[in-house]
């Protein structure tokens, strides 16, 4: 799965200084996580105007049924990433960054 978060038009700076800062650590431990299921890729941009991508690889077929459903839609992601926070805190994603963020759902066709 892939997860491209644009910033938002006028706050490029901030998205690249706060957003992509905060969410590079926070996946980065994430993805570390044994019992996560999934492998965590971060591309992180490196000027104002550039995307932050996340590339998330996951290690077999329930964890990925499991992400499509919390990705189908922008109400589901919103749904998850409440419930991430008040459970787990630390993954705070504000609306206008996800209402410009884009989800790619691909299954891997070789090794």
């Amino acid at each position: 799965m892939t997860i491209v978060f644009e910033p938002p038009k006028g706050k490029e700076k901030e998205f690249l200084e706060q957003f992509v800062q905060s969410q590079a650590a926070y996946m980065k431990t994430y993805g570390r996580s044994a019992n996560s299921g999934v492998k965590v890729i971060n591309l992180v941009p490196t000027e104002p105007g550039e995307p932050l991508i996340h590339l998330m690889i996951y290690r077999d077929m329930h964890a990925y049924e499991r992400a499509k459903k919390i990705f189908a839609s922008r109400e589901s992601l919103s749904g998850y990433i409440d419930g991430h926070v008040k459970n787990y805190g630390g993954y705070e994603i504000p609306r206008e960054y996800l209402a410009s963020s884009k989800v790619y759902l691909s299954n891997v066709l070789t090794e």
